[in-house]
């Protein structure tokens, strides 16, 4: 199995802790740094921060957009830190959420992203990692035209994920693209030391991304994505309430979330796994099983992300991770 991390950059510091927590495993995990500059520090610093204090890692946004950066921006700052740190970079794209939304901004289109990628694969470093998120069939299918690792980010449904996978693969054959699909989930974790009663502004802050996350994947269409008919009014009302300036938290988004039990409980077993370490790695196993798909993104969002990645390093991996072989 591989396991990746993204956090957010709360501060150049804290996503450097987490950074150095990651790369305490010793391998060449991907440590994705989140894009939202009007809520968290700029990303490309927190990279090169990350980059110059770990030897480990490949760092890279995950994911940035092609809204708020034009492409050239994106290829220079790819250029630079590959140049800096060669080997050890990747590239993660998507449309668009907090980042644009933000500013009152729309997101970009499949095609857009698509055509934001190309020309940051053509003036970016040669053998860029391109790796691009979508939250739908359409999106993830221009995905997998361009690069081999497509992001679907519909949580650790099984049967969305399939109707998803199914159309990159079918968009992949019409193209005459004969290489293998690289497919990844993206799930949000909260890590606990034990068993023991949860921090409620720990619980609350967890309740506030995974109201984001979940509105990100399905407010747009519920179509292919494989929500009970009987919740999407439900999830309906609570995203037509979301708030992109209380985004983190014990915020707006969270106290919506918890007067709604029902959806609550439907969009955290989706979009997160929750518990000690060894009840991750168990979650996480069950989810690959499940899908089909064994490489899983975690976004681990809180503050305390450092220590959320020191106790997946230490008492998670360890059960994910072909020691003998050397890999993931």
């Amino acid at each position: 199995m591989e396991v990746a991390f993204v956090c957010f950059p709360y501060s150049v510091a804290d996503i450097l802790e987490a950074g150095k927590a990651a790369d305490a495993a010793g391998r060449a995990l991907l440590f994705g740094v989140a894009d939202s500059p009007r809520l968290f520090a700029e990303s490309y610093v927190s990279q090169q921060h990350v980059l110059a204090h770990t030897r480990h890692v490949c760092v890279g946004p995950f994911a940035t957009n092609p809204v708020t950066r034009h492409w050239s921006v994106h290829a220079g700052s790819q250029r630079s830190l590959e140049e800096l740190h060669p080997g050890r970079l990747f590239f993660g794209l998507a449309a668009g959420d907090s980042a644009v939304h933000a500013f009152s901004l729309p997101p970009a289109s499949a095609a857009a992203v698509v055509e934001h990628a190309e020309r940051v694969l053509g003036f970016g470093p040669p053998g860029t990692r391109l790796i691009i998120a979508g939250g739908g069939p359409r999106a993830c299918a221009r995905a997998g035209c361009i690069t081999d690792e497509v992001v679907v980010g519909q949580g650790s449904d099984a049967g969305a994920t399939k109707t998803i996978l199914d159309t990159v693969d079918e968009a992949r054959r019409s193209a005459g693209i004969t290489s293998p699909l690289r497919s990844w989930l993206y799930v949000l974790a909260d890590v606990w030391e034990d068993e023991g009663p949860r921090d409620p502004a720990k619980r609350d802050a967890f309740r506030s991304m995974i109201m984001a996350y979940s509105r990100q994947a399905m407010s747009v269409s519920y179509a292919g994505k494989n929500v009970p008919e009987e919740l999407q009014p439900g999830l309906t009302e609570l995203y037509s309430q979301f708030s992109f300036e209380d985004y983190v938290g014990s915020s707006h988004n969270s106290e919506l979330l918890a007067a709604h039990a029902e959806e609550e409980a439907f969009v955290t077993a989706r979009f997160g796994v929750i518990g000690p370490p060894e009840s991750i790695a168990e979650q996480l196993r069950a989810m690959a099983a499940e899908t089909g798909v064994d490489r899983i993104w975690l976004g681990l969002l809180a503050q305390d992300a450092a220590a959320q990645i020191r106790l997946l390093v230490e008492r998670a991996l360890p059960h994910l991770i072909n020691v003998e072989a050397g890999t993931q």
